[in-house]
């Protein structure tokens, strides 16, 4: 469930699940158990070494700027120290986080697709017992993935400086594994109209502190808009073009194979 997290021990293979609300809780866990796991969403199998994790392939998002916790997959590991434990939450994915600006219209999808990467999205086990656990690559061979938003938000003013980049009020979250992706394909749905950009602009979410890059889509100039590490902006090199038509949701293909931020982590005692 998505409001839920699951809890896991070093002695045992079994979970018990808390709802997010509760800052405070106990459980009861053997005596000889010195550790504790934890994974959000939560799941109904698995056990620490092997925690079935997904980030879906048809996202979903209530409306421009609000962040969809549910494709977020999110692992915790903590010490017992006199009855007790911290448990703070880190990604096991990341996050393009897409500002559409220029021209008028609603957005009522996106979909990305990497040219040359698989494994971006799907399902997959994690070992969450690692404090290096990440969600690396997927078992299922999507080629793209989709965001649809339940409703539809209104294209935005171009940011003009970091802070804006940030808070841009109807940004778009798509979920990814943490690879390096040097291709990407992002189509925008305005509605009977398809803004398609490619970019060969690389984007590097390998590195445990990069949850989160920004790119700014204009649809205006077909430009594609990118915050890197050092804070500079620039024009990917790519192409821009765009059609009628409109995205529908994504199915598995099974026969072929600007500035770093993060996401606060959320704890609980």
């Amino acid at each position: 469930s998505g409001d839920q997290i699951s809890v896991f021990n070093n002695i045992n293979t079994s979970s018990v699940t808390f709802n997010v609300s509760e800052t405070e809780s106990e459980v009861e866990v053997p005596q000889r158990a010195s550790l504790l796991y934890g994974v959000y969403p939560c799941v109904s199998e698995g056990r620490p070494d092997a925690v079935p994790i997904q980030i879906p392939v048809n996202q979903t998002q209530t409306s421009g700027g609000e962040f969809p916790s549910q494709n977020y997959p999110m692992s915790a590991l903590a010490a017992i120290v006199d009855n007790a434990a911290t448990m703070m939450f880190k990604p096991l994915a990341s996050v393009l986080a897409l500002n559409i600006y220029g021209g008028n219209g609603s957005i009522k999808a996106v979909r990305v697709t990497p040219l040359s990467n698989t494994g971006f999205v799907g399902s997959a086990s994690v070992d969450i017992t690692s404090t290096d656990a990440g969600f690396v690559t997927s078992v299922d061979n999507a080629k793209a993935v989709t965001v649809s938003l339940t409703s539809p938000t209104t294209v935005g003013v171009k940011p003009e400086n970091d802070t804006q980049k940030r808070t841009f009020p109807g940004q778009i979250y798509v979920c990814l594994a943490r690879q390096v992706y040097s291709n990407l394909q992002i189509e925008v749905d305005l509605g009977g109209m398809i803004y398609r950009f490619t970019t060969s602009k690389t984007f590097e979410f390998d590195c445990a502190q990069k949850d989160i890059i920004y790119t700014g889509l204009n649809l205006e100039k077909g430009t594609v808009d990118v915050s890197g590490v050092t804070g500079e902006a620039f024009d990917a090199s790519g192409s821009f073009e765009k059609m009628a038509g409109s995205l529908s949701p994504m199915t598995y293909l099974e026969d072929e194979l600007d500035d770093v931020d993060r996401i606060p982590d959320f704890s609980r005692v």
